[in-house]
């Protein structure tokens, strides 16, 4: 795969407001994906309350690592190496830290696709920075986000790197879309779009997926350990005694 930008054009700032970090940048340009052009990126990030003090013990300690690591100077036990950086990073969430990309779009051949989501962590206190990390991503971690892709170009992506069958179980699979055989020729490319259309389709009525006109929508949310995609609930997360 080959992948360029050009004409780009960069943007950042950022404020501090105590010992609380936030900041944002903007991102514009041209670009070439193998034979695709992309007409115009545009992305947009932003991060929120980051400590500052302990995001500077953190950079420190990982390039102090790297520097022993890289140098032989001494042996690293990867362990150790973790629980310092995990050490470094639970320092940060009582602050309710929160990374963003507002935006990544990109528009190729008259269309438009747009991806959004937010990662971060709320209410976490001194003592619950003490828990396993799965523990504090399953009460306090967050994260939302939405998806907007033509249609064609999920067609063209998979005429290009395979056949679909996700999201179908096996039975619809088998009945759905042929069955890859190595021994046997390819699958016709005539036929890969009506073979993605059943698989888009399942997955629409499965409330995977939201038909936007040409295009498929998602929207998605974690709170708690719950998941959520286009209102509706993906299991229960396991209850705690």
């Amino acid at each position: 795969m080959h992948f360029a930008l050009r004409q780009v054009k960069f943007s950042g700032a950022s404020t501090l407001d105590g010992q609380l970090l936030s900041g944002a940048g903007q991102l514009s340009g041209q670009g070439q994906f193998n034979d695709v052009k992309l007409d115009k990126i545009e992305m947009q990030a932003s991060m929120k309350r980051l400590h500052a003090p302990s995001y500077e013990r953190l950079m420190q300690h990982t390039m102090e690592t790297s520097v022993a690591a890289c140098g032989l100077k001494q042996s690293i036990s990867p362990q150790v190496m973790l629980a310092e950086v995990q050490k470094d990073l639970t320092a940060l969430l009582p602050y309710n830290p929160e990374y963003a990309l507002d935006k990544l779009a990109v528009e190729s051949g008259g269309q438009r696709g747009e991806i959004a989501c937010a990662m971060g962590v709320n209410g976490v206190t001194p003592d619950d920075a003490a828990m396993p990390a799965s523990m504090l991503t399953m009460t306090h971690a967050q994260m939302h986000g939405r998806v907007r892709l033509p249609v064609a170009w999920i067609q063209a992506a998979v005429a290009r790197f395979g056949t679909p069958s996700m999201g179908l179980a096996p039975a619809d699979a088998a009945s759905a879309v042929p069955a890859v055989d190595a021994t046997r020729a390819p699958v016709d490319p005539a036929a890969q779009p009506s073979m993605v259309d059943v698989v888009l389709n399942k997955m629409t009525s499965d409330g995977y997926f939201v038909r936007d006109g040409d295009a498929l929508t998602t929207e998605f949310r974690l709170d708690k350990g719950q998941m959520v995609v286009n209102g509706k609930s993906l299991g229960r997360p396991p209850q705690t005694q």
